[in-house]
């Protein structure tokens, strides 16, 4: 029988380096989806398929890879490993996902058969394609009592792709709308009919060539300890309570940095 589960991308509007050092930030779910299926067979072993890759591995090494990839991310925190070492290979962040959501749901038996993934989210592109890939494989292999705990799980796992994140992407691809984020303070905001209205657009100007988390873990080196998080903090705000207000975009936002 067939299964699926589908996961939206999103937008950071503000504040993207900023939620990492306890600033507000607000992010938006777009109209753009990691759609995840799966179908059961008698192997032992679980495979996953894309457009352009697939992967596969055997049951019996589901929990190594995790003990491992904890490992690595120990590893990370005391700084032994960067970022960019913890995970080989891409598949294994969809096969750790798969096992936590085994654990989580207190289930003994790891799934047999094959994962098919289809995205339209560009990979890189800070939409939340991890994020979006992990909320879809917890949902379709786990059972959660609450979107909370679902969104706090995404976090963990997609802490071996980004390192020493924030809530913003697991929250957003977890609850859709637009998305508040304090420390770990989650508000879904009303967001008019007519979305955000005029003046806004998205445009992709492809793929980067160093990761989200090698991003956060240069800026933290350089600009941890710095004031400019509370003029983040600021726009913020004010861009906050201008969507409240419905009115147009701001004049001043995409003058100053950050919006």
């Amino acid at each position: 029988m067939l299964k699926h589960a589908r996961a939206p991308g999103k937008l950071i509007l503000s504040g993207e380096h900023a939620v990492v050092y306890g600033k507000p930030a607000l992010a938006l779910a777009v109209d753009r989806h990691m759609d995840v299926s799966f179908e059961p067979d008698r192997l032992p072993r679980l495979s996953w398929h894309s457009r352009e890759k697939a992967h596969a591995l055997g049951l019996e090494k589901f929990a190594a890879l995790r003990r491992r990839l904890d490992s690595y991310f120990e590893r990370y925190l005391r700084g032994e490993l960067s970022i960019g070492q913890i995970l080989g290979k891409p598949g294994e962040l969809v096969f750790y996902a798969v096992d936590m959501a085994r654990l989580l749901s207190g289930l003994e038996q790891l799934p047999r058969g094959r994962v098919r993934i289809d995205s339209d989210i560009p990979v890189g592109a800070g939409m939340g394609s991890s994020a979006a890939l992990i909320a879809a494989l917890l949902k379709l292999f786990g059972h959660f009592d609450n979107t909370d705990e679902l969104i706090r799980q995404v976090r963990h796992c997609e802490r071996l792709q980004h390192g020493r994140g924030s809530l913003i992407d697991a929250a957003t691809v977890c609850l859709g709308g637009l998305v508040r984020v304090q420390n770990d303070r989650i508000d879904s905001l009303p967001l008019p009919s007519q979305g955000l209205g005029p003046g806004w657009y998205w445009l992709f100007t492809g793929t980067p060539s160093s990761s989200t988390g090698t991003c956060v873990e240069h800026v933290r080196r350089g600009f941890a300890d710095s004031d400019i998080w509370s003029e983040f903090a600021d726009l913020t705000t004010r861009l906050e309570a201008a969507l409240g207000q419905g009115a147009k975009l701001p004049s001043w936002c995409g003058k100053t940095t950050g919006c």
